[in-house]
């Protein structure tokens, strides 16, 4: 996996460190893609600390995130969050 690859989420950084963020989150990843497995934006969700966060996990959504309902979903979020 791409992650894996360049060390991201892994070593002490990875252990229980919460990641405090003052802004809103918003993580939406495919379980079908072969890249980046979704169970890294599961870690990283577990590991944030905001009062606005959430995260879509898209049934059959690979990578890239480009059929016309992932790109609907996406921009669901951002307007979700700009109103």
């Amino acid at each position: 996996y791409e992650a894996e690859n360049h060390f991201l989420l892994t070593g002490d950084s990875a252990r229980g460190s919460e990641l405090d963020f003052d802004v809103p989150i918003r993580l939406i990843h495919g379980k079908k893609d072969r890249d980046v497995c979704h169970t890294w934006s599961e870690r990283l969700f577990d590991r944030i600390k905001s009062n606005n966060k959430q995260m879509v996990l898209l049934e059959h959504g690979d990578h890239r995130l480009s059929k016309p309902e992932e790109i609907e979903c996406i921009l669901e979020a951002v307007r979700g969050i700009l109103n």
